[in-house]
Order: C-alpha cells, then sequence, then structure tokens
C-alpha cells in the first residue's frame, strides 16, 4: 500500500513540475530571433509578476513595445537577468504597479516604458542603463525617489515629467543633457543639483515645478552656475531658468543680454520682475503664466522679443517701453495678448509695431507743471500739477540727496482727464527735498 501511495504521489508531483512551465508560458507570449526571446504580450492575472530568464531554452533578452499595456492588476515586476532592453510603452498603464525590480543587464530603458504607472513609488536604475529615453516615467505620480546610476549621459524629454510625489533626484557627474520638459511638473522638488558634466538643459527642462527655490551648480561645471537660486550661463549672459517657486520681487542683474526660453515661465508668485539695461533679447514663453505680475518696463536696449513671452500673465496691465519700438522683424507673434502698451515721446517705429500686435499704444507723457499757479508751497504743504495723456498711470518719488538711491513713493494714481494734483504735506520736515515722476 504504501509503495502505491509513494507511486502516486510521485506522479501528481511530476505532473505538478510539467505543467508549471505550460501555465507559466500561457501568461506570455513571445517572438525568437537569433536564439533569443522577446516578450511581447502579458496576458496573465497580475499581482507578483515574475518574468522567466529563459523559454524553450532560449534566454529571454527584451520586453516589447506595449507588452504590458493596460496590466491594470500587475502589482510588481521582477525582470530577469539577461534583458537589455524595455521597450517603447512597454509597462503603460500598469496603474497598480508599485515596484519594478531592473536587472543590472538592462542599457536601455525606452520611450514611454513606464508612463502612466502611478502607483510606482521607487525606482533604481542600474548601473548598465546610459540614456533614459523620452517619457520614460512620464506621469507616474507617486514616483517619491529614483536612482540614477553614474553612467547615464542623458535624461531625454518629458523622461520624468508630472511626477508629482518626487522630492528628490540626484543628477549624476555623467548627464550631459537634461531634455525638455525632462523634469517638469514635479511639484514637490525644492531643489535641484546640477552637476558638473551637464553642458545641455533645455529651457523647459523645469518647467513649472511649483515648490523649486533654488538651483545649485556645481562650481567645476564650464557650461552653467548659480545666483541666488537662479541658473545662469557661466558668463552670466544668459538667466536660464529661474525656480518656479521663487516669490516677491526679482531684479535680473547687470551684464544679462538673454532671457531664455521658458525662463520665467509659471512663476506664479513673483509679483515684480526688474529687467536690466544690458538686456537684449527675450525668449520664447520668457514670462508666461506669471500670474502675478501687474507691469513690466522692458529697457530701451531690448531689441527682440519672442513669441508668447507675455501670454497668460492675466494681472499684467501695463507694459512701459523706455526705447524705440522693437520692430515687426525684432518681435514675435502674440508676445503680448493683453494689457496697455505705453511709450515715450520721441521714440519711433510704434506705428507699425502696434498694429502688428493688433494692441493700442498709450503715449506716456506725464510733465510736472512748474510755471502754473498749482506749483509752489500753500497752506501746510507744497505741491504741482501733473499733465499727460488722459489715464496714464504715474507714481511720485522724493528723495533727500540725489547722489544716494533712497527713494521713496509718495503717491500712485492716474492723470483723470489728463490732469493731476500732487501735494505733499511733509516738506515742512526737511530741509531739501527732490521729486520725480515715473512709471509704476
Amino acid at each position: 500500500m504504501q509503495n502505491v501511495l509513494k507511486r502516486v504521489l510521485k506522479a501528481c508531483l511530476l505532473l505538478v513540475l510539467a505543467v508549471q512551465p505550460i501555465a507559466l508560458r500561457a501568461q506570455f507570449t513571445f517572438t525568437t530571433n537569433n536564439g533569443a526571446i522577446t516578450i511581447t504580450r502579458y496576458a496573465g492575472p497580475g499581482g507578483a509578476v515574475v518574468i522567466p530568464g529563459e523559454t524553450n531554452g532560449l534566454p529571454v533578452t527584451s520586453i516589447d513595445t506595449y507588452a504590458f499595456l493596460n496590466g491594470v492588476n500587475v502589482t510588481s515586476v521582477s525582470i530577469p537577468e539577461g534583458v537589455t532592453n524595455i521597450g517603447f510603452g512597454a509597462f503603460d498603464y500598469c496603474s497598480s504597479l508599485t515596484s519594478i525590480t531592473i536587472p543590472n543587464t538592462v542599457t536601455t530603458i525606452g520611450e514611454q516604458a513606464f508612463i502612466n504607472c502611478w502607483s510606482l513609488t521607487n525606482v533604481t536604475v542600474p548601473s548598465s542603463v546610459k540614456n533614459i529615453e523620452a517619457g520614460a516615467f512620464f506621469y507616474c505620480s507617486s514616483l517619491v525617489s529614483v536612482t540614477i546610476p553614474n553612467g547615464v549621459t542623458n535624461i531625454s524629454e518629458s523622461a520624468f515629467a508630472y511626477c508629482e510625489s518626487l522630492a528628490n533626484i540626484a543628477i549624476p557627474d555623467s548627464v550631459q543633457t537634461i531634455g525638455w520638459n525632462a523634469l517638469a511638473s514635479c511639484s514637490s522638488l525644492t531643489n535641484i543639483s546640477i552637476p558638473g558634466s551637464v553642458t545641455q538643459i533645455a529651457g523647459n527642462a523645469f518647467y513649472d515645478c511649483s515648490n523649486l527655490q533654488a538651483f545649485t551648480v556645481d562650481s567645476l561645471n564650464p557650461s552653467y552656475t548659480d545666483l541666488g537660486g537662479v541658473l545662469f550661463s557661466k558668463d552670466l549672459s544668459l538667466l536660464a531658468a529661474c525656480p518656479s517657486g521663487k516669490s516677491g520681487s526679482y531684479a535680473i542683474p547687470n551684464g544679462v543680454k538673454d532671457i531664455g526660453d521658458f525662463a520665467f515661465a509659471v512663476c506664479r508668485n513673483l509679483t515684480n520682475i526688474y529687467l536690466s539695461s544690458t538686456v537684449t533679447n527675450i525668449g520664447f514663453w520668457a514670462f508666461s503664466q506669471c500670474e502675478s505680475i501687474l507691469t513690466i518696463t522692458i529697457p530701451k536696449s531690448v531689441g527682440f522679443i519672442d513669441d508668447l513671452a507675455f501670454q497668460d500673465c492675466p494681472l499684467l496691465w501695463g507694459v512701459f517701453f523706455q526705447g524705440n519700438a522693437p520692430g515687426v522683424s525684432g518681435f514675435g507673434s502674440r508676445a503680448f495678448d493683453h494689457g496697455n502698451l505705453y511709450y515715450l515721446p520721441g521714440t519711433t517705429g510704434w506705428n507699425d509695431f502696434f498694429s502688428f500686435l493688433n494692441l493700442p499704444g498709450i503715449l506716456w507723457n506725464p510733465q510736472m507743471q512748474t510755471s502754473d499757479g498749482s506749483f509752489g508751497v500753500r497752506t501746510n504743504r507744497f505741491g504741482f500739477s501733473i499733465i499727460g495723456t488722459p489715464d496714464i498711470p504715474v507714481v511720485v518719488e522724493a528723495t533727500t540727496n540725489l547722489t544716494g538711491s533712497s527713494w521713496v513713493s509718495l503717491q500712485t494714481g492716474s492723470l483723470t482727464n489728463g490732469l493731476v494734483y500732487f501735494c505733499d504735506p511733509s516738506w515742512t520736515n526737511l530741509s531739501t527735498r527732490y521729486y520725480r515722476i515715473r512709471s509704476p
């Protein structure tokens, strides 16, 4: 009896062992090429998936395009040693995937390989990988941390875009390029460290990282540097990117010539931006979606303003040009989509300029009146009238020392019907006081 039982048990065991590979193979479809297996489709029940290292005695070396597409029940995947390539969209919409084991044989993480893997929390990229392709981890909204190995040379377009939970990413000192939208809308990032190896950063690589406060650049980097947390070219001639989380006022340093594409885009909390007199070019989308700025003054040095430079700035009501019109050839279409554009007396080129923009131009010409009855001392005050184009805005400032820079704003308003009266009741408290009029 015991011998019979042993033979039955042995037969059952052999049956189980024989069935397991068949059941395992039934979860995958694959192709064979040059003695190697490519997984083309997963059709299993989900859960924790272990991809076999070999099938029919042949090694598995690749996971093909969309192999796990819409694998919404897959919670984890273990990729075996020997796999070298993870294909385009291989795990697209594996929305329950929380972890992935990538072996040290993988050299390429293909475009959109893990796009829309919303539950993926941590990824360790093995040292064998050299490039993280476009959109590889796009919209992995639960991804908290990523380890990128030394050896990766390129972080491609949108590679980590919309990874909203990503709080830390260490860029190794082998990366040379950071591509278009590479870390866009990573709203949990507060600081980005740029290593010395990086020589090319796309203008919108860090677009709308809403809590990003500062860039820190390795002092040995030959192409970039940081100043006050803002990213510049090494020679400070190009302002490349202002962190989106920066708030309050910001003055662009003297010496900056170019404001790069997307440089201040989606800096929603900046209330004032002051352009230096050395700026000559304002790039594509440079100030788009700066939702809190009210006015901007364009210095006379500026000769080119690119497309959409000030688009979607809903509170921007006044743009003040200090020099001649940039001209149609020096101006992109739809650089401004609304607001009042003010120009100074004696400057030229405005008719063609405003016709091209299809926006009205307003002559900003306030003049302090010193020869009429309003000028001088009256009861308990000193005052004067200001005349000019009706309804133009003005700010009156005062100082006690013309050699200093301590001008104090005393009155802000507009020239109702082309006239406003200014008075200073505090003038008797000072032995000397000088006044000036400026734009807001």
